[in-house]
């Protein structure tokens, strides 16, 4: 029989090894582990957005649905998610991925973009700033341009940038 003083010793060594644990799954379902976020989305309609994802492990996560709004801030961006799938980069792509978003920070580009309706946006969250973009009018710095070129082309899921008539 164990005693009540052994009881609580290991009682208090099991929540001192499984807290530590807990504490780092909540914050990775927070977006800690979290190299940055990114969205490109119609500006006439919710649907057809994509959300991005990169992973400090190079893990690129893309989902397709219909947003909530246009804050990349949220971390639930996406309300509706009609396809979703993920790749793991290499590390030649990981590093043009963040070299291009140290240079648009280094930049100092604005999170202000020219408002224009039935064309597409692109916003990013990256080391807790946003930056925005209408990617038809070209209204970024060509960091941003190529960053979002760059996710388009090593997107899990095909991304369809295409005009309404």
């Amino acid at each position: 029989m164990m005693s009540k003083k052994n009881f609580l010793s290991i009682a208090l060594l099991m929540c001192l090894t499984i807290l530590p644990v807990t504490a780092a799954a909540a914050a990775n379902a927070g977006g800690v582990d979290n190299i940055m976020r990114a969205a490109i989305f119609p500006t006439g309609t919710y649907g057809e957005s994509y959300y991005f994802v990169l992973d400090r492990d190079g893990t690129l996560k893309c989902a397709v649905g219909t947003r909530k709004s246009d804050d990349i801030e949220q971390p639930d961006f996406l309300k509706t998610i009609i396809a979703s799938s993920e790749r793991k980069l290499g590390d030649e792509d990981l590093q043009i991925i963040t070299g291009l978003a140290d240079k648009l920070e280094a930049s100092g580009h604005a999170k202000e973009k020219l408002f224009a309706e039935d064309c597409w946006d692109a916003a990013l969250l990256y080391n807790g700033k946003v930056y925005e973009i209408n990617i038809w009018l070209n209204d970024g710095p060509d960091e941003f341009l190529n960053l979002i070129k760059k996710i388009m082309e090593l997107s899990p899921i095909p991304v369809n940038l295409h005009g309404w008539a």
